[in-house]
Formats: structure tokens, sequence, C-alpha cells
């Protein structure tokens, strides 16, 4: 599940990055589960606040994954809140430092099908616990790493926004984080988080949510020959986002995890859509249907999305001239039990039923626990 948490500000999968580097450092160290909570907390508040800058300063340059960009930085944030002793000022901005330095990732894999993308997250997991060793080991990072005048700011603003060259991304987006630190409460990160009702890119869940509601509404899977053309109608940052508009060929589940078009045809097809729906490459009635999608951008949805809303309408014309069309506001973004009941049936595929009790059950205890070890034990049960 975490690989599917969304924080839609920074536009960033932060979860799959803080985490797994809170798990290994509490594993090594030996953290209570005090500790191993706060040090989630910080690492999502950290990466929160420097994608948030980084996305609302409109200096996120769609070639670069977001999450690539903020993941160390959060990575390392988790590890300084998670020592057991107190450390240095200058270490801790050090380590932070480091971590803006390790940024990377870039969004080719989706246009060339490799699976790099599987790489990102566990590179700014490592890296942001490597940044961390560096700045104990008494190694020292540039404390104006994100404004200076080479910094991560300056850096990305060095690039075309909405075609032209950006003058005040870099300036916007050293205010903002510096909002967003002064204003902020403690948890902010991880409270703002959002959960995907499925698999694949944030950008396709709300179409792909209104695709499977018209294939159960209209039973549209018997009459699918007879669809003529599907316009998906959506944001100017969805069709922009590498990926997201491709009518194939696909080769890999990550390109069909980010095609608008994949997702609205298979779920249209199929009436639903899991792993098995996003293996369907060689399907010739999937592929026909793909090619009658057409993403259109929506000018009065880019408003909506500018303040964190994700709007998209799905419009269905058939052969004999008639239209089914269905929209959504904002994605149908899934909440307390529902995100419960899809851990489970997700974690179910590698535990037991009973093992995947006691780990939720051992997770919903952490803040009391003196060790991790029963946690971990579980984890690595098979």
């Amino acid at each position: 599940m975490i690989r599917d948490d969304m924080h839609v500000p920074a536009n960033s999968h932060i979860g799959v990055m803080v985490i797994p580097a809170a798990l290994a450092l509490a594993q090594r160290e030996g953290w209570t589960g005090s500790q191993l909570l706060k040090s989630i907390v910080a690492g999502y508040d950290m990466a929160a606040a420097l994608g948030t800058a980084v996305r609302q300063a409109g200096l996120c340059n769609p070639h670069f994954r977001p999450s690539g960009i903020i993941g160390a930085f959060g990575s390392a944030a988790a590890a300084i809140v998670g020592e057991t002793r107190e450390i240095e000022r200058a270490v801790a901005v050090s380590a932070l430092s480091f971590g803006v330095n390790m940024a990377a990732g870039l969004n080719e894999w989706a246009w060339a099908g490799g699976t790099e993308i599987y790489t990102h997250m566990g590179t700014a997991s490592r890296s942001g616990i490597a940044a961390m060793e560096l700045a104990k080991a008494g190694m020292r990072s540039s404390e104006t790493i994100l404004e200076g005048s080479d910094g991560v700011f300056e850096a990305y603003r060095l690039a075309k926004v909405n075609g032209k060259w950006d003058e005040d991304g870099a300036v916007g987006a050293a205010d903002s984080f510096a909002e967003w630190m002064t204003s902020s409460r403690v948890g902010s990160g991880i409270l703002d988080v959002k959960f995907k009702p499925v698999a694949g890119c944030n950008f396709i869940q709300t179409p792909l949510s209104i695709a499977l509601k018209l294939s159960q509404d209209l039973e549209l899977a018997s009459v699918i020959g007879q669809i003529e053309k599907v316009l998906i109608n959506t944001t100017s940052a969805a069709k922009a986002y590498p990926g997201c508009d491709s009518l194939g060929p696909f080769e890999q589940v990550g390109q069909a995890k980010m095609s608008i078009q994949y997702g609205v045809a298979a779920g249209l097809l199929f009436g639903r859509i899991d792993d098995s729906t996003y293996q369907q490459y060689d399907d010739s009635t999937l592929q026909g249907l793909i090619q009658k999608c057409t993403v259109v951008i929506e000018g009065e949805f880019d408003g909506d999305f500018a303040e964190g809303r994700q709007p998209s309408r799905v419009e269905v014309m058939m052969k004999d001239g008639k239209k089914a069309q269905s929209g959504l506001a904002d994605v149908p973004w899934l909440e307390g039990e529902a995100v419960l009941r899809r851990f489970q049936k997700e974690a179910g595929v590698i535990y037991s039923a009973e093992v995947v009790g006691q780990i939720v059950k051992e997770c919903l205890g952490l803040r009391d626990r003196k060790t991790c070890s029963r946690l971990f034990n579980l984890l690595g049960s098979s």
C-alpha cells in the first residue's frame, strides 16, 4: 500500500521511500516503536515540505520524477529524528544537504518500458541513510543547498515552465518552503497523504474510476464492439505527464499503469483493474479500444487542479449516435476501513490472513512498544 499513498501537493509517493529507510534503521539500531513512528512522521514532513515548495513554484520539470527529487531528503530526516542520541545541528543540516545532493530519477521509463522506476524509491531510501552516515562520519555538506545561488531551487528553475523560461520560481520555492516549515504543524505531511483507489499513476485515478462506473452501469462489456470513440477530458498536467497520454505499444506493466488510455479502455472492457488487466498487452479487443481513446484537455479543470482537485469526464460515443458519459470532481480516494481492506488484500498475497492480522495489530500498538522486533519477525515470516 505504501507505493500507492499519494501526497498530492508534492505529487510524490513519500511512504515507499521514508518507511523502508526508517524500518531498516529501526532494525539495525534497535529503535523503540515510538522512535520508529516519530522517524516516519518526520520523514513525511520534510519530504512534503520540499515537494510542495518545488511543485507550487512550478519548478517540477516533468522529466524528473517528483518522488526522486525529495525522497533522499525525507529519508535523511527520518534518520535524524530516529537517532537515540542527540545530534549536533551541523550533522543534521549536512545529512539533509547530502540527501538533496542525491536526488535522482528520470521519467524515460514511462515511454521506453524500462524498469528503473522500481529502483527510484529504493535508491532514494538508501541514499537518505547514506546521507546520515556521511554526516555522522564528519563530512559536511552545504547549508544553503536549497536556497543558494546554485542550490536545488535555482537548479530546477533552469527549466522551461509552460513553454517559457521561468524567472521567479526559485524565490517562490524558497518562500513556500519557509512558509510550510513555520506554519504547518508536526505531522501535516503524513496526515495530508491520500490513498489511491487503484494501482497506477496518480493522473489516471479519476478517469479510470469513471470508466469502471460506466462499465458497471451500462454493461459496456456486452456492447464494446459498438463503441466508435472515447473522449477522456482531463487536466493539462495529466495529459502532459510522461507516459499518461500514451496509445502504446505497451511492453511492461509500468507503462500500462501510466497510460490514461490503457486504464480507461481496460476499465470499460473488463470492469475491473488489477495486475491481470495491466498485462493484457496482446488482447486485440483491448488494443482496438485503446486506439479509440483520445485524451482532451478541459481548460476549466486546470483551475480545479490548481486547488488540489483532479476532475475528469469520460464520454463514450457509440456507432448508432448514442453517447454515455460520466464525470467526477476529484479522485475517489480511499479512506479508513477501505485502506485497511486493500492492505489486507495485497498483503494476503504474501502472508496468511492470521499473519496479516498480527501485522496490523502490531502497527497499531507501535507507540507503546519497547522494541520493534516482533514487527520485524512478522514481516520476515512467510
